[in-house]
């Protein structure tokens, strides 16, 4: 196919976008979808280069495998084997175990399957996956693995091969737009739902040549894609399913219209070619240098870090591409096919080499669960209630149901909301099962206590509409007497300033896309159908967020002796989390108990990560540890008794 500029150039972008987007998320948060365009170029290049070999009767899998793995293994074994080597001196024995894991995975081109099989909404923090970029990379060499097979099935007949392109993109992009709603780490990972953007780029050789103008429109639209997507999409966009048609189909457009064309002219720029040249090996370092840093220094870098991070990142690159990964191309364009085959055999070795020492590494590294470890803690505080666990109907992980006390006659307590509600649950109900009180947990991450509403851009089996309104149902069937709420309200009003994983998510009225309801509005909805039933509601507003993962700040300390991040300021939680507060105040309107859990976390100036005897407050960056859920049960557990009492005296028959 010769060698086109203005592909590189596309590259250059691509790799750029992503660089920066983990660089200065804030600035650039629809920046990952550079992969995307990845994607799409590897389609082009690798079906292309295929269906020209089996033309001219030069089509060998065994020199095609290798000529992929001289490409790719060499410049993978290096950053791979840096970063293994890096992590075991930074990191303790957990994460330096799935850190084996990675490398494992990554050996066998299988690092978006570990992705997927590791996604967990309690997963260990970026910083911990130093190699969770390969992701990307398994999708791609699975696909090189699966391209030549497809080839010889079309029996050498372009139109077979075309049709059944159409067809492969048409099923992966139906199933990318249903998978994004019920299981978008699937979605995002796994090659069936990623096949059809790949595949886009794979139809470019078999496409009718456009004509001048229309070149030239098709060009500087599909620039005007790719750009829009970068600076619209956020970490919230519902991604991939049909939004990575803007990115994928803007690379295609741009791609089709050539070198030649005003937007291939923009694209041949030689800066963007120049990052073009090493965007393999600065993908590759990229997101370990990022990750090393922010491990370093527990928060993201300031601009002038980003700059020699990025400065960095590309004098790895640049060092790496000269001399590690040209030499073994050159050397493949000279060898003979045996050599090639030859070449290819030691591959696949080493990869199953590496495998194994990144096997061995995890089961050497994995520790046993540990009872003082904070998650552990938490976990069993779940099981701690007598009656168990259930699920609602069509229930799935991320829905939790505790019951405890009588398993028959009125309900005393419930407690609804989030993830954070399922960290301040257990002393709630633990409690009220041991004054002989009914009382029941229910709780599904990342969906508020609001009926009516679900969250932009979330994921699930089960929305949080059908699980609120499963709850409704119960309501009726059988009223609460005290309801208590909880949620990260912080993540669901999108007044205040962002949280510190990214902006708040707008609350969309159910079977809606885009009208959105206002907190206060949904909250005052909620008070209104729990009136019906005669409930008393206690509001437990936003916990003071640390800011920073605290076990891991913790362990750091310990192991490196590196200091513990300094805390949030109480007058700087309240200033963030003023709005937030405000909406639920102007929410309840006097209907509803309020306990600011701000008092009971925070000193009189600070708001300290751990108590006086140095246990955890949070399991993360943002839920409560047992430690932290036992100082907000001393706030929250007056208000329950007096609500019970307040509908005992209103003729609730207690």
């Amino acid at each position: 196919m010769g060698r086109r500029a203005d592909i590189e150039g596309l590259r250059g972008l691509a790799v750029g976008l992503v660089l920066l987007h983990h660089l200065l998320p804030a600035v650039f948060p629809g920046g990952y979808v550079g992969v995307d365009v990845f994607f799409v170029i590897s389609g082009l290049l690798v079906v292309g280069r295929l269906e020209a070999r089996r033309a001219a009767g030069a089509l060998s899998l065994p020199v095609f495998y290798a000529g992929r793995a001289l490409r790719l293994l060499p410049s993978l074994a290096v950053v791979v084997g840096a970063t293994a080597a890096a992590g075991s001196l930074l990191y303790a024995s957990p994460a330096r175990a799935q850190l084996g894991a990675a490398v494992a995975w990554a050996a066998l081109s299988a690092g978006n399957l570990h992705l997927y099989a590791s996604a967990d909404y309690f997963a260990a923090p970026p910083e911990l996956w130093p190699l969770l970029h390969l992701w990307s990379l398994g999708v791609e060499e699975q696909f090189y693995l699966l391209a030549p097979l497809g080839l010889l099935a079309a029996g050498g007949r372009p139109g077979a091969l075309r049709a059944g392109l159409i067809a492969l993109c048409a099923a992966s992009f139906v199933g990318s737009v249903v998978a994004v709603q019920v299981d978008r780490p699937a979605a995002f990972a796994l090659l069936p739902f990623r096949a059809w953007e790949i595949g886009l780029g794979a139809l470019l050789p078999f496409a009718a040549a456009l004509g001048g103008r229309a070149r030239a429109a098709a060009g500087l639209l599909g620039l005007g894609m790719m750009g829009a997507a970068a600076a619209l999409y956020t970490p919230a966009t519902a991604f991939p399913g049909a939004a990575a048609l803007l990115p994928a189909g803007g690379a295609a457009l741009s791609l089709a219209a050539g070198e030649s064309s005003p937007a291939g002219r923009l694209l041949s720029a030689r800066p963007l070619r120049a990052l073009g040249q090493i965007s393999y090996p600065l993908y590759l370092w990229h997101w370990p240098v990022v990750a090393f840093a922010h491990f370093w220094t527990m928060r993201g870098p300031t601009p002038l870090e980003a700059l020699g991070i990025g400065v960095l990142c590309v004098g790895l690159a640049t060092a790496t591409h000269h001399l590690v990964e040209l030499p073994p191309q050159r050397w493949g364009a000279r060898a003979r096919p045996e050599q090639l085959t030859a070449a290819l055999r030691s591959a696949a070795l080493l990869s199953g080499a590496v495998a194994l020492a990144g096997a061995s590494a995890w089961g050497r590294h994995r520790p046993p669960d540990r009872p003082d470890r904070p998650e552990r803690e938490a976990a069993e505080l779940w099981a701690r209630p007598d009656a168990g666990c259930d699920h609602l109907a069509r229930g799935g992980e991320d829905q939790r149901g505790c019951a405890a006390g009588p398993t028959s006659g009125p309900l005393d307590l419930l407690v609804w909301g989030d993830s954070h509600a399922g960290a301040a649950a257990p002393p709630l109900v633990a409690a009220a099962a041991a004054r002989g009180w009914r009382a029941r947990a229910m709780v599904k991450n990342a969906c508020p206590p609001l009926p009516g509403v679900e969250p932009e851009g979330s994921a699930s089996s089960v929305s949080c509409a059908e699980h609120n309104d499963a709850l409704m149902k119960l309501f009726a069937q059988e009223p609460p007497r005290v309801v208590v709420l909880a949620a990260r309200w912080t993540r669901y009003d999108d007044t205040p300033a962002p949280t510190d994983d990214g902006p708040a998510r707008r609350l969309l009225r159910a079977g809606s896309v885009g009208h959105a309801l206002p907190l206060q509005a949904a909250l005052r909805r909620t008070l209104a159908a729990l009136a019906q039933v005669g409930a008393r509601v206690v509001i437990v507003g936003p916990a003071p967020e640390p800011g920073f993962h605290v076990p891991v700040a913790l362990e750091r300390a310990a192991r490196l002796g590196l200091p513990v991040p300094e805390p949030p300021t109480r007058a700087a939680w309240a200033a963030r989390s003023a709005a937030v507060r405000a909406a639920l105040e102007a929410g309840a309107d006097g209907r509803a108990a309020q306990v600011d859990p701000a008092p009971l976390l925070c000193g009189d100036a600070i708001c300290p990560p751990v108590n006086a005897q140095g246990e955890p407050f949070f399991v993360d960056d943002n839920h409560l540890a047992p430690a932290g859920a036992a100082r907000l049960f001393d706030g929250v557990w007056p208000e329950v008794e007096a609500a019970r009492a307040a509908a005992c005296a209103a003729g609730a028959g207690c």
